[in-house]
């Protein structure tokens, strides 16, 4: 604000010399700064950003919600006095009083808005945590899938940097990874700032160990415990047959959204569709991870909103009101 503001600048004749006309170009500077400064990082103004305007505001659009504000308050004033006295339109009370005003709810809805909606710089950093279907290729005698660059992750990375959300999406799956052994490797898999996880796992554990559902549930309930002791938010993605569903209860409830997006319809009888299939009968395709991210996408947005984020056209910035 300093910097922006020649009245703060020090040893200059451009300081007020009135406290009035300081306030009113504080005021001035909140408003422009925040309704019709189009900001580089956001390429939208914060006040968009933060939901209280969906168009980008002018110095016109400005001074017309002071003309307006002016105008309401001479009406008012007219009634009072019973149409005895009517105030000129640049009335000192009245502007100051208009300004003050304005400034003063322009800062408690910033406030509001700054605790509602978390809008600071940072990117949401989102890991990804699986096995082939997470990594994108298989192993062994399946060794279909996809480049890691078109996995679901990185898929989904895009997709919700399309829709404006400032999102780094993190490949920890890895070919034949079980929830069992995934427990051992977290420390280096799910970094410090991670902000949400999603965890695919379990399915290796039934194929190849032969693990019991209580034993998967067991391996993803540590799993999540020590997830959550990061500060991490988590996405359990079902990898669990419907009957199972009662051993796998509590971690459920442990987690802050269980989806299903690698449903059964995607592998009928076993085998994944034609359409999809990579070539394995076991790995999907490029389309196949397409319908991944269809369905995830949803589900990505509802629980990023529900923990504070909200989309934007950039980085977050927080929004200047003092």
């Amino acid at each position: 604000m300093r910097m922006a503001i020649r009245r703060f600048t020090r040893l200059t004749n451009a300081f007020s010399k009135k406290i009035e006309n300081h306030a009113h170009s504080v005021a001035i500077h909140f408003m422009h700064y925040n309704f019709v400064r189009i900001h580089q990082s956001l390429r939208v103004t914060p006040a968009m950003v933060a939901g209280m305007t969906d168009t980008l505001w002018s110095l016109t659009d400005m001074v017309r919600v002071i003309e307006d504000w002016e105008t309401a308050r001479s009406v008012e004033d007219q009634r009072q006095n019973d149409g005895r006295l009517t105030l000129p339109a640049d009335h000192p009370h009245l502007y100051g009083d208009v300004m003050r005003n304005a400034l003063a709810i322009l800062i408690l809805a910033f406030s509001m808005s700054i605790g509602a909606n978390r809008l600071c710089a940072e990117t949401i950093n989102i890991v990804a945590l699986g096995d082939s279907n997470t990594f994108g290729t298989g192993q062994g005698n399946t060794p279909g899938g996809v480049p890691v660059a078109e996995a679901y992750p990185a898929k989904l990375e895009r997709a919700l940097r399309a829709r404006g959300w400032d999102v780094s999406v993190s490949n920890q799956g890895a070919a034949g990874q079980t929830a069992r052994d995934a427990v051992y490797s977290l420390d280096r898999r799910i970094p410090a700032g991670t902000k949400l996880t999603i965890i695919e796992l379990g399915l290796n554990d039934r194929n190849f160990l032969g693990a019991s559902p209580s034993d998967i549930a067991s391996s993803l309930a540590e799993i999540i415990r020590r997830v959550r002791a990061e500060g991490s938010v988590i996405i359990l993605v079902r990898m669990w047959w419907q009957r199972d569903d009662a051993a796998f209860a509590a971690v459920q409830q442990s987690t802050d959204a269980v989806v299903n997006w690698w449903s059964s319809d995607l592998w009928p009888g076993g085998l994944v569709r034609p359409e999809y299939d990579s070539g394995d009968h076991s790995h999907l395709n490029a389309a196949g991870t397409d319908v991944i991210v269809s369905r995830a996408l949803p589900d990505m947005e509802r629980v990023l909103t529900q923990i504070g984020f909200r989309p934007n056209r950039g980085s977050r910035v927080l929004l200047q009101s003092n």
